[in-house]
């Protein structure tokens, strides 16, 4: 079982049409929150009236689809193309003047034009272009691709006019920005719909730019098979940052033998990143004759075999052991018999 969202279809606007529970129409609730790095899984169901579900929610006849993310975003970088099958406009920037654009578009075959004829372009708001042909007849869509907008976008095309015979085509084009978090092919259950929301992925990642949080767009739109899709819901939707994350480790807890030694200095080493070989960044290679016994050196990360691992704390003390890093014991290069017995224990 999912979080469950309903969702009042007869609701005055679509921002109220969230609310608490099929008998609480009334009561307009807010999405469910996404972390980076998190799934969910989500129940939709529809309400027509108060304890009464909606005749299209689970209908196998509509799918039900779910966005999050900058409402009416448009691409701030990158390039896309523009083409016919036959002929391409490369490397067209993502804020391309509308008479640039038709340039491009009329150099192509050889200066015939996309599909053989010449367009008129203007701009249909921000990251939008009309498309008019300038001879009549039926055209089919330009081809295009958003692999390189950024961040990651679509290029989306489709008719305003029809050409045919007597009719000229015009065809739009709309650069959009993906949401960050996109639900489709949702599974249908008894009188709705179970899908995921899944904020693991680099769209989220981008969104957040580094925030703690941020505050997305959110939309439920329906759409039956064969028709114009409806958006049924709208509402906002909190987006965290994540804290736990694969590249997390457990803290340790402090051991006795730190809690109980006579240690009055604690320094992190950084630079110390191994532990024999009396090379700068050993740890053998400190000096100690002109240290007393208590020092402890925080080391972030060793490595061992090639491979870094936690270094952790290794506290300089009184002792005449043979060393062996595995064993917690680091004898200094100017360990001494009688002059400077002293080692390095490894404690936490």
């Amino acid at each position: 079982m999912g979080y469950e969202l309903h969702i009042y279809t007869n609701a005055s606007r679509t921002q109220s049409a969230l609310v608490l529970s099929g008998t609480k129409l009334n009561t307009t609730t807010q999405p469910p929150e996404a972390t980076l790095g998190s799934k969910r899984v989500v129940d939709v169901y529809l309400w027509s009236a108060a304890g009464v579900y909606d005749t299209r929610s689970g209908d196998a006849g509509h799918t039900l689809r779910i966005g999050a993310g900058l409402l009416g975003g448009i691409p701030t970088g990158g390039t896309f193309p523009l083409g016919d099958g036959t002929d391409t406009a490369e490397d067209l920037a993502y804020n391309i003047a509308a008479a640039d654009l038709e340039t491009a578009l009329n150099a192509l075959n050889s200066g015939a034009g996309i599909y053989n004829d010449q367009v008129e372009v203007t701009a249909a708001g921000a990251g939008a272009y009309q498309v008019k042909f300038a001879t009549e007849g039926a055209k089919s869509l330009m081809i295009s691709s958003g692999v390189e907008l950024e961040p990651d976008s679509a290029v989306y095309i489709d008719r305003t006019v029809t050409g045919d015979a007597t009719t000229k085509e015009e065809q739009v084009i709309r650069l959009i920005q993906q949401p960050a978090i996109f639900m489709d092919g949702a599974t249908i259950i008894a009188n709705g719909w179970r899908g995921t929301l899944n904020a693991n992925n680099p769209r989220v990642l981008a969104l957040l730019n580094g925030a703690k949080s941020v505050k997305a767009d959110f939309e439920v739109e329906l759409q039956e098979t064969g028709e114009l899709p409806e958006v049924i819901a709208r509402s906002e939707m909190t987006i965290f940052n994540e804290l736990v994350n694969p590249a997390v480790f457990a803290a340790e807890d402090l051991p006795n033998a730190l809690l109980t030694t006579d240690a009055f200095v604690v320094q992190c080493k950084p630079e110390l990143t191994a532990l024999t070989g009396g090379t700068a960044n050993a740890l053998d290679s400190v000096p100690t004759a002109d240290k007393t016994t208590g020092f402890l050196y925080i080391l972030p990360l060793i490595n061992v075999d090639g491979v870094n691992v936690l270094g952790k704390g290794w506290l300089l003390t009184s002792g005449t052991e043979a060393e062996n890093p595995g064993a917690g014991v680091v004898r200094p290069d100017d360990h001494a018999a009688t002059t400077n017995e002293k080692v390095w224990v490894h404690v936490l």
